[in-house]
């Protein structure tokens, strides 16, 4: 009796996570069937960053053979413990792909260094993402980007 128990219970177990297999795949499968008519926006003042892989603006030298390399790791002196640390602990470079309509500063096309623990990961078709404030933002790069922030009052 006590083996007939087991197997119903285990009966019910594999039925129940049949089904929940079967709603997880219906609902990405509908997820995956729209994703070409999906469009992502921050809201607040955040943007969308794609985050670079290796920093684009670190020095790079061509080597005698042809071989292009970082020669200088970047370091940034850490005041607490009062060494230096390497930068990638501290720092992220990422391309601005979206906007939201509350930033001031910020715009798409944008190069942004933000700190690396203010970011936060949105896991959208495994694209890589992340939000960062637009007042998280340390560092803006791009063409005009003087010229803009002067148009808008900030004379330096």
């Amino acid at each position: 009796m006590e083996n007939d128990v087991l197997k119903l219970q285990e009966t019910v177990i594999d039925a129940a996570a049949d089904a929940f297999k079967d709603d997880i795949e219906s609902v990405v499968g509908k997820v995956i069937e729209n994703a070409q008519d999906l469009q992502i926006m921050p809201i607040n003042a955040y943007v969308l960053v794609k985050p670079y892989e290796v920093n684009p603006y670190d020095k790079i030298e061509v080597s005698e053979g042809g071989l292009a390399m970082n020669t200088k790791e970047h370091k940034i002196f850490n005041q607490d413990k009062g060494e230096e640390e390497k930068a990638e602990m501290w720092e992220r470079v990422g391309t601005v792909i979206e906007v939201s309509p509350l930033c001031k500063f910020l715009q798409e096309g944008d190069d942004i260094f933000y700190r690396k623990g203010q970011a936060i990961p949105i896991s959208f078709l495994k694209l890589g993402l992340e939000v960062v404030a637009e007042n998280q933002v340390l560092v803006v790069i791009n063409t005009g980007v003087k010229e803009r922030f002067n148009g808008r009052g900030f004379n330096h």
